[in-house]
């Protein structure tokens, strides 16, 4: 079953990048951060020539006691928003 096509309108809402930062509430001190993008992606190839994908970026890091850790999600959306390609990693990053 698939879900409709996004309509060029409300694909503008999807398009965009934002960081936000993790702070402590003691000190307000940053800590980590998480950052989300998304943007279109037109694929080389054909004829015919595919259809536009949805390329998104989401990237978590912060410390536990004192080691830099983190996540990095990569995915591929249709135009449906069916997952095409996802890509997942989590690091720890030893002293």
């Amino acid at each position: 079953m698939q879900t409709l096509v996004i309509g060029e309108e409300d694909l503008q809402h999807f398009l965009h990048s934002e960081t936000l930062n993790i702070v402590t509430d003691e000190e307000s001190k940053v800590v980590g951060s998480m950052c989300i993008g998304v943007a279109m992606k037109l694929e080389s190839g054909g004829p015919p020539r595919p259809p536009p994908t949805l390329v998104v970026r989401v990237e978590s890091t912060g410390k536990i006691n004192g080691s830099l850790c983190g996540t990095v999600i990569d995915a591929r959306l249709s135009l449906h928003l069916e997952t095409l390609e996802q890509r997942h990693q989590e690091f720890v990053k030893v002293r």
